[in-house]
């Protein structure tokens, strides 16, 4: 049973681990406080990868970075969860450092 009054005032963690591990890893476990939600966020490091163009695949230099989170399904759905990290690497995707406020 999920008993509500152990929720109020928690919250969501975010973690940046990127340039102590090459890959994140989000657990529940490492929350120092009584957390719904947690992410953690790599670091951002050039990898070949396949890309996809007019003349066909190939193999160049890529920004990435491993987002990872973490649930109490007892309050989030996974499919919302799963939503919402999408949601979060398109927008990152998508940034554009130039852009007006």
């Amino acid at each position: 049973k999920l008993w509500f009054l152990y929720f109020i005032g928690a919250g969501a963690g975010l973690m940046v681990i990127g340039s102590v591990a090459g890959m994140a890893k989000a657990s529940m476990g490492n929350a120092a406080f009584i957390a719904v939600a947690i992410m953690a966020v790599g670091a951002i490091r050039k990898v070949p990868a396949v890309i996809e163009t007019p003349q066909g695949d190939a193999i160049a230099i890529r920004h990435k970075m491993f987002l990872s989170h973490s649930y109490d399904h007892r309050v989030v759905d996974g499919a919302l969860g799963g939503q919402f990290v999408r949601h979060v690497a398109d927008y990152l995707e998508q940034f554009d450092i130039n852009r007006e406020l």
